[in-house]
């Protein structure tokens, strides 16, 4: 299965060099392209500097069309494993050998454990994270609707950066949520329940970096959060336990903000 790394940029990151480098490291052969809506100098002389193709989507930035373009592009490279990397984040050597090596013919994605780290990349121990790898407990491969369900319906375990997606099963356009939080955790809904596989690799081999400029962070601000994820729980849940887990998870943003501005 060819594997494609799909930078989904956005304006001017100043950790973009930083993934870009993490990717050209990989001990896989996989390749790398940068795919944006908002094209500029910086990124057209990052691209040419690390020898990676740059592909601009006319129209307004969103991370539903982003990311789909990603996709979409990848696919047309000839990719069967696509992996959205997200710009600000850092994809550790063996990222990409995992997912190739755990992917199976009906495989419809493959994740694996992260780490955190701050604004300087410096590791943090943080505490969202233990959470999610509590959820995601040690079973490698879910293939029930049931199975895939339970990664998801106490809160979204699954790491978006360190999502790999088989465009041959899923299709493209495959994200077609109109929300912004939850984009990804509606979609992993969509996704489990149709027939295939998730694949978890429970290594931590993305570091995915904790800071105030993050998409995460801005819809924390704007009080998105709380209603999506609430929106999101009653897929699961009757109304008295959706509002029970969202008492729970009411302090995510707290522990975030801890956790980002401790650093």
């Amino acid at each position: 299965m060819k594997h494609i790394f799909a930078i989904s940029a956005y304006r001017e990151s100043p950790y973009l060099e930083e993934c870009l480098k993490s990717l050209k490291r990989q001990t896989s052969e996989s390749e790398v392209i940068l795919c944006t809506s908002t094209p500029s100098d910086f990124l057209e002389k990052i691209t040419a500097q690390y020898g990676i193709p740059c592909y601009v989507r006319d129209g307004e930035p969103g991370l539903k069309e982003d990311w789909n373009f990603c996709l979409e592009t990848a696919e047309k490279q000839g990719a069967t494993l696509v992996t959205i990397a997200h710009q600000d984040d850092v994809y550790l050597p063996g990222y990409g050998e995992a997912v190739i090596k755990n992917a199976d013919d009906d495989t419809l994605l493959v994740f694996t454990a992260a780490g955190n780290i701050d604004a300087m990349g410096v590791r943090i121990n943080g505490k969202a994270e233990k959470v999610k790898r509590i959820l995601r407990g040690l079973k490698r491969k879910r293939k029930k609707t049931c199975g895939k369900k339970a990664l998801i319906a106490y809160g979204n375990s699954i790491p978006c950066p360190a999502c790999t997606y088989n465009v041959q099963l899923t299709g493209t356009p495959l994200f077609k949520s109109d929300k912004r939080f939850v984009i990804d955790w509606e979609t992993l809904f969509e996704l489990s329940e149709r027939k295939g596989s998730f694949i978890y690799v429970a290594e931590p081999l993305v570091d995915i970096r904790l800071h105030e400029g993050s998409e995460t962070k801005k819809t924390m601000g704007e009080n998105l959060r709380a209603g999506e994820e609430l929106y999101m729980f009653r897929k699961f849940h009757i109304k008295p336990v959706a509002r029970l887990l969202m008492r729970f998870y009411g302090h995510s943003s707290q522990i975030y903000d801890n956790e980002t501005l401790s650093h």
